[in-house]
């Protein structure tokens, strides 16, 4: 049985590049490709999608809105893919229900491979973004009481 994917990108040369190399995969099947987030939730609660490819930036409804509306009313896992690594950007999907977070910079393998994992019940975010992450939370502090 073949994973359902949803596309939204409001970069038409993105979404069509992305289609073409997910359905060289006989385990991916693109069933719907648009252009802004009002459109991927609209598809995503009257369609069986199983994992949607989000960007973060995207008129009428952004990504991070996007994922909050889908994840609240569909069992579709989204994964976040972007050329953007801002701390908001990632925590806020993150926070919102996103299951993967991936730059567009990614080989088509990393991103076939992350759809699988996703889907499978897994969350993915790419180590640079988890590095990242990481360098902003407060350092611990040793236990003064140690020797």
């Amino acid at each position: 049985m073949s994973i359902k994917i949803l596309i939204c990108d409001d970069d038409a040369l993105i979404r069509e590049s992305l289609k073409i190399i997910l359905s060289m995969d006989e385990e991916l099947n693109v069933v719907h490709v648009c252009e802004n987030g009002l459109e991927a939730v609209k598809y995503c609660c009257n369609n069986s999608v199983d994992v949607a490819l989000l960007d973060v930036r995207m008129p009428k409804l952004n990504g991070v809105e996007t994922t909050k509306e889908i994840c609240k009313v569909t069992s579709t896992k989204v994964i976040i893919l972007t050329t953007f690594d801002e701390d908001e950007y990632i925590s806020s999907s993150l926070r919102n229900g996103a299951k993967g977070y991936l730059l567009k910079s990614n080989s088509p393998n990393t991103i076939i491979n992350t759809i699988k994992v996703v889907h499978n019940g897994s969350d993915v975010v790419e180590n640079g973004i988890i590095d990242k992450l990481l360098s902003k939370t407060s350092p611990v502090c040793p236990n003064p009481n140690m020797n």
